[in-house]
C-alpha cells in the first residue's frame, strides 16, 4: 500500500488515502494529479503548490503550503440558520402530524 493524495488544479486537497501500487494511477479524474510521499496533510489548513509541469504533464517539486487565516475562512460553508434546518423527522411522524392537520382543518 502506498499513500497518496489527490489535487485540482489549484492546489486543493481533494482526498488523501492509501491504495495499491498498481491502482495508483486510478484514483485521479480528469483536472486531477496524485502526489506520493508528501506525509501527514491537512485539507482544511494546506494546499500543494509546484513549480510548473512536465512533458507528461505531472507537477514538478509539489511541496505543502499553509494557507492564510482570510483562505481557509473563505472556503467554509456559510452558516445555517437554525431556523431554516428541516425539523429532522420520520417519514411516520411527518404522516402523523398531516393526519393530525387535516383532522383540526375538519373542525
Amino acid at each position: 500500500m502506498i499513500p497518496y493524495i489527490v489535487v485540482d488544479d489549484d492546489g486543493n486537497i481533494l482526498r488523501s488515502c492509501c491504495c495499491a501500487v498498481a491502482d495508483l494511477k486510478k484514483q485521479g479524474g480528469p483536472g486531477e494529479y496524485i502526489i506520493t510521499d508528501m506525509g501527514e496533510v491537512d485539507d482544511v489548513a494546506q494546499k500543494v503548490i509546484w513549480d510548473a509541469y512536465d512533458d507528461a504533464g505531472n507537477l514538478i517539486n509539489p511541496r505543502l503550503e499553509q494557507r492564510t487565516a482570510e483562505d481557509i475562512a473563505s472556503r467554509q460553508p456559510p452558516p445555517v440558520d437554525p431556523l431554516d434546518r428541516g425539523a429532522g423527522i420520520s417519514n411516520r411522524q411527518w404522516q402523523a402530524l398531516q393526519g393530525r392537520v387535516a383532522k383540526l382543518e375538519a373542525r
